[in-house]
């Protein structure tokens, strides 16, 4: 992997881009070009915000014409999300969407670059299987506000199992609690490129180092890997990026994603 770098990068920011696009193409039914965009859609799970909406990768987009799209390609769909990865568009474009009565979060694509800040705490990581974190999986959609439905947990937890079917390499690490596992992570490989996502520790289980942890065991699996990059996605209003700049990543580039309900 390559080594130390603290400035943005734009090609791992579209390196990174293009992977996670390809893993969202690998698990639904149908993908649809827009010309200055993409739509992944999947019928079958119509609850599943992150396999049924419009990405857009060209930079200057039109709002309107975005929102138009959006209606037109999820229109059997009870929600719209637009995903717009070039920061000037995104930018130029929100006040838009707000009036438009659209809501928004955004992520920041990291890298890792550094060593991390501190040796690691003794926390005991080992290395499973998506069928060793599924309870915790149900139990962490269940605890979100979003999640409390049991059609939105069903189709979620097909989501999770369609995702492990569709990549080339997950590799899933855990710290277990009474047996059960209550933090865990996965590492997600395509290729020379790869990501660390699904970062999660069950609301009993925070506080003790379990995040920084299995996302340790995750960095050091990927370093035995010929990669040529590591990343992974934070909510740029959230803690976690503070946690991820710790063990070594760094920030590349900026993505915003609208949503309508």
């Amino acid at each position: 992997m390559p080594g130390p770098a603290t400035t943005a990068d734009p090609a791992d920011h579209a390196r990174a881009l293009t992977f996670e696009r390809a893993s969202v193409a690998g698990v639904v039914a149908r993908v649809e070009d827009l010309g200055w965009g993409t739509a992944y859609l999947e019928p079958a799970l119509p609850l599943v915000y992150d396999e049924n909406f419009v990405w857009a990768h060209a930079a200057g987009l039109d709002a309107g014409e975005a929102m138009r799209a959006a209606d037109r390609v999820l229109a059997p769909l009870a929600h719209r999300r637009i995903i717009i990865d070039d920061e000037s568009t995104w930018r130029a474009a929100s006040p838009r969407f707000a009036r438009a009565g659209w809501r928004w979060e955004t992520e920041t694509v990291m890298v890792h670059r550094a060593a991390p800040d501190r040796p690691e705490p003794a926390v005991a990581v080992e290395e499973g299987t998506l069928a060793d974190i599924l309870p915790a999986v149900e139990a962490y959609i269940a605890s979100e506000p979003w999640g409390r439905h049991s059609r939105t947990q069903a189709e979620l937890l097909e989501h999770h199992r369609r995702t492990t079917a569709a990549m080339e390499l997950e590799r899933t690490f855990l710290v277990r609690g009474d047996g059960a596992a209550v933090a865990y992570c996965k590492l997600w490989r395509r290729g020379a490129v790869a990501q660390v996502e699904d970062v999660v520790v069950l609301p009993g289980a925070r506080g003790r180092g379990f995040g920084r942890a299995v996302v340790t065991a995750a960095v050091a699996a990927a370093r035995t890997m010929e990669l040529e990059l590591l990343f992974i996605v934070a909510d740029d209003d959230d803690w976690p990026k503070e946690l991820y700049a710790k063990l070594g990543f760094r920030p590349v580039g900026r993505l915003r994603i609208f949503d309508r309900r």
